[in-house]
């Protein structure tokens, strides 16, 4: 029998602090990057297809893109600074459930490990340049997390919210679908230790 899930759930003031602070190095970093003008091959490629698709007031020029989730939420405002918003939202929101996890466990090594990952380059070029990637990072943990509430429960409103989310991500980054399938062939692979995630 697999342990429930906890109901306790970090406070919104500190999770919300300790989302901003982990993430306000990486904004700086890489508004600085975009000031300087750098930009990623990725959204040199989502932009130049945007912009070519609203010269041309035709939208139906992205309908074969993929995954056209970047082009579309690029549409609002096709600029670097939208696409590091969109990265950085999506970062503070993966911190945010990362905490979530850590006060369940009472570990702080899953945030010290994500925060570590932001503050690298790797973290400044997936925030600012391939936004889409940490886009798809978040929904599919999000998908995760839900995931691991059905296993639980076995209420089906929580494998309709993976579902959704795991969409996200398939629509967001190449990379959602390859690992939304390795994720779910591994949580059923092996015993996990006193029976939880």
């Amino acid at each position: 029998m697999m342990r429930p899930l906890t109901s306790s759930r970090v406070p919104a003031w500190v999770a919300a602090l300790l989302s901003v602070v982990a993430v306000t190095p990486v904004v700086l970093y890489a508004g600085m990057l975009a000031k300087s003008g750098w930009r990623s091959d990725t959204l040199g490629l989502v932009l130049s297809r945007v912009h070519f698709a609203q010269d041309r007031g035709q939208l139906e020029l992205l309908g074969f893109e993929y995954p056209p989730l970047p082009f579309l939420m690029l549409l609002p405002w096709p600029t670097e600074w939208w696409a590091l918003f969109l990265g950085a939202s999506a970062a503070a929101a993966l911190v945010w459930m990362v905490l979530d996890l850590c006060f369940e466990r009472r570990s702080m090594l899953p945030f010290i490990l994500l925060v570590a990952m932001l503050w690298s380059p790797f973290g400044a070029q997936i925030v600012a340049g391939d936004f889409n990637e940490i886009v798809g990072l978040t929904a599919l943990y999000a998908g995760w997390r839900q995931y691991r509430k059905w296993w639980e429960t076995r209420r089906t409103v929580f494998g309709l919210y993976t579902g959704l989310w795991l969409g996200l991500a398939f629509y967001t980054s190449p990379l959602g679908l390859a690992l939304a399938l390795i994720a779910g062939a591994v949580l059923h692979l092996g015993r996990f230790e006193n029976n939880r995630f």
